[in-house]
């Protein structure tokens, strides 16, 4: 996936997520919760949305995985300070060839300081409205 081809995939208006997003402890002592759910789009693409809160660090994180090329977006909100972009920031591809999302990503960082201590539920729907992606169903957090 190169960037133009990313930018097409964000940019179509009829994405959706058709189901219910259920953040659920990843093992039993483990303070990260998450969900992993598909990204219906026209353009066919199997792209899946990976949704994480640690409940410990009150961190957030949304990937964009495309299955077969790897994340293509995340958005990091009140985690890991990066020089000069805070610890609140959106990480997207870059370079035109996008042959390693992973090396990529880290090209890419873009400040989100106003969604700076927000909860899970109000990252995720201003991810998908910037995203234009439409949520069918419940948002829930199960501790």
């Amino acid at each position: 996936m190169d960037r133009s081809e990313f930018e097409r995939l964000r940019d179509l208006p009829d994405k959706s997520i058709d189901e219910d997003v259920v953040l659920q402890r990843s093992r039993d002592m483990s303070p990260l919760l998450f969900a992993v759910v598909p990204i219906r789009n026209s353009a066919g693409v199997d792209a899946r949305v990976r949704v994480e809160l640690n409940e410990k660090t009150d961190s957030k994180t949304i990937n964009v995985v495309i299955s077969g090329i790897g994340p293509i977006c995340r958005l990091d909100i009140d985690g890991k300070e990066h020089k000069d972009f805070g610890n609140s920031h959106k990480h997207s591809l870059k370079l035109s060839d996008c042959s390693h999302p992973s090396v990529n990503l880290s090209r890419k960082i873009e400040k989100r300081a106003d969604l700076s201590g927000k909860d899970i539920k109000d990252v995720f729907t201003d991810f998908c409205q910037k995203a234009n992606i439409t949520h069918h169903g419940l948002f829930r957090v199960i501790p």
